[in-house]
């Protein structure tokens, strides 16, 4: 004879059952959700970016705020699938409605742009703003630049000055660059060559073309700093080589002049001249297109 189950026995073994069935199907399903992600994110980092799409637009991955993120830049430059600003669109509002900053942040760009959308700074500001309060670097940047230059509002050069420093403080060298540009012209504050001396270096040290240029400028004119043509040539070069066009121009004018220790040198002014013509006329070629 079977024995029997009392009632208060049968009530008090269901609710364990039903919570090892919870965890069997959190450890199954729960755990493929995560592999899913990680090996899709694996793939993006390696930059291949078929096989990351494969992973990434499963059902257990594409609610991920970040997944959804990459999906978006994938869309947005044609990596892995066909270019389509609509679905990177999409995909970006997805992950920024999860207060994804970087999302967020590349919300603004589209609008900023008009990827895949109408032109609005208005709107591209706000996206930005929101990452920017996040503490996203690139915002606070995006910012300051959209308050200095008075991109859909007034000019205010107080508020870019301060979104720069924000930007700056996380060592972002725009920011820091820009931010140099500003005390050097007295915008938005006091007039400080010395700190935009300090500020273009910091920037030109870490590879900003704008910052090491402008402090070639300062050595050149020894503004803040003792007058060094060596130095000046450095950075000017260093500029040069990434694409600053002016930077080729002042290298072209001291090699054909010459100063002091440094000999005049037309070869070295030609090929100079010769590079910054070169730049110019793919400069014009990209703004027809």
């Amino acid at each position: 004879m079977e024995p029997k189950m009392n009632k208060k026995n049968s009530c008090s073994i269901l609710p364990e059952v039903l919570k090892i069935f919870f965890f069997s199907f959190f450890l199954l399903f729960g755990s493929a959700h995560a592999n899913d992600i990680s090996k899709g994110l694996h793939y993006y980092d390696i930059n291949d970016y078929r096989k990351a799409y494969q992973y990434f637009i499963q059902p257990s991955a594409r609610n991920n705020a970040e997944v959804q993120r990459r999906l978006g830049y994938m869309y947005s430059s044609g990596s892995g699938v066909g270019k389509d600003y609509s679905k990177a669109m999409e995909w970006y509002a997805k992950s920024a409605a999860q207060g994804n900053a970087h999302a967020q942040f590349d919300m603004g760009t589209l609008y900023e742009h008009g990827e895949g959308v109408k032109q609005n700074y208005e709107k591209a500001f706000q996206w930005y703003k929101y990452a920017a309060e996040k503490g996203y670097a690139p915002a606070q940047y995006n910012l300051g630049v959209f308050f200095e230059k008075g991109y859909g509002r007034s000019k205010d050069y107080q508020k870019a000055r301060e979104w720069y420093q924000k930007a700056a403080e996380q060592g972002d060298a725009n920011a820091i660059s820009n931010l140099g540009v500003l005390y050097s012209r007295g915008l938005g504050g006091t007039q400080d060559y010395h700190k935009a001396f300090e500020l273009y270096k910091k920037a030109a040290e870490k590879g900003d073309s704008a910052a090491q240029y402008n402090l070639a400028e300062y050595y050149r004119a020894g503004l803040a700093t003792p007058r060094d043509l060596d130095k000046a040539i450095y950075w000017y070069e260093k500029s040069a080589v990434q694409g600053t066009i002016k930077a080729m121009d002042k290298l072209a004018r001291i090699y054909q002049v010459g100063y002091k220790h440094i000999p005049a040198n037309q070869t070295l002014s030609d090929q100079w001249a010769e590079k910054a013509q070169a730049a110019r006329a793919k400069e014009q070629t990209g703004a027809r297109k």
